[in-house]
């Protein structure tokens, strides 16, 4: 059962995270001209490595790699799905907004965010889980802003 935008599933883990996990997008050793991060949760051994680099119009690119837990790495094929070709501004917003909403209930998520991205927030529920699901966003946060 994949959730609709905006709606929240009973199940621990919705389908479309299962999906991210089992077939990440983005998923790769390197990016050819790519800036790269790697960020480690030693709490639970989770690693992953974002790299990005931009397009000569100035939208982002993104892969990364990892040895993690499941949501970790669904975590970061969802951040790659959502904010690959998007341009600087669009895309550190996304970023803001995931990272100041996601451990504490916040604001109401805009109608146009992605069903991926919505399926992400609401590991919400899991708040031991959270750094998990947010150690992704914040190797692509130091990558925007470095």
């Amino acid at each position: 059962m994949t959730a609709r935008p905006h709606e929240v599933t009973q199940q621990p883990y919705q389908d479309i995270i299962l999906q991210h996990a089992r077939s990440p997008r983005g998923y790769c050793q390197s990016l050819e001209r790519a800036e790269s991060v790697t960020l480690a949760n030693p709490v639970c051994g989770d690693e992953v490595t974002v790299m990005r680099r931009w397009t000569a119009e100035g939208l982002l690119e993104l892969g990364f790699h990892c040895q993690a837990c499941l949501l970790c790495k669904a975590s970061a094929s969802v951040m790659v799905s959502t904010l690959s070709g998007l341009a600087m501004e669009p895309a550190a917003a996304l970023v803001r907004l995931l990272q100041t909403t996601f451990p504490t209930p916040g604001p109401a998520l805009p109608p146009n965010i992605s069903a991926d991205l919505v399926a992400l927030y609401d590991l919400r529920r899991y708040p031991t889980r959270a750094q998990c699901v947010l150690l992704p966003w914040d190797a692509i946060n130091k990558l925007l802003y470095n």
